[in-house]
């Protein structure tokens, strides 16, 4: 599968999930508000989400077709064959997954905060939350 096939069939399911969540996230604020939100503040954070997925998804096809030409090969490899050791990698392996990419961002936030501040200062100074 060449990198563009991967790339439109990994950001094609992200973005239809992604706007189904942020479609139902929106109307839920908008039935049950808590605070305002202005439509320009909601538009900027469409636009972000609108550049985002492209752009992450673009990255992720090109480390796909890098890491194999680098010799680099995953550290953990499902098996596709039915056993108890692999009903239990199915269950495991998104929760050690979550943990250890977990941990990553903890420490990457924290190294935001201590080395890169003026740059994520940005992020923590938002006014308008919303969903979007």
């Amino acid at each position: 599968m060449d990198w563009i096939t991967y790339l439109l069939e990994t950001a094609r399911p992200t973005a239809i999930g992604m706007g189904f969540g942020f479609a139902f996230m929106t109307a839920l604020e908008l039935l049950l508000p808590r605070g305002e939100q202005p439509l320009a503040s909601r538009l900027q954070g469409i636009l972000f989400w609108t550049l985002w997925i492209p752009v992450t998804a673009v990255c992720f096809a090109l480390f796909r077709e890098l890491w194999p030409l680098l010799g680099i090969r995953p550290l953990v490899v499902l098996p596709l064959t039915f056993s108890w050791a692999g009903a239990a990698a199915v269950v495991l392996a998104p929760i050690a997954g979550a943990f250890v990419s977990d941990l990553f961002f903890y420490w990457f936030h924290r190294g935001q905060h201590a080395w890169f501040w003026r740059y994520h200062a940005v992020h923590h100074s938002i006014r308008d939350l919303s969903a979007v």
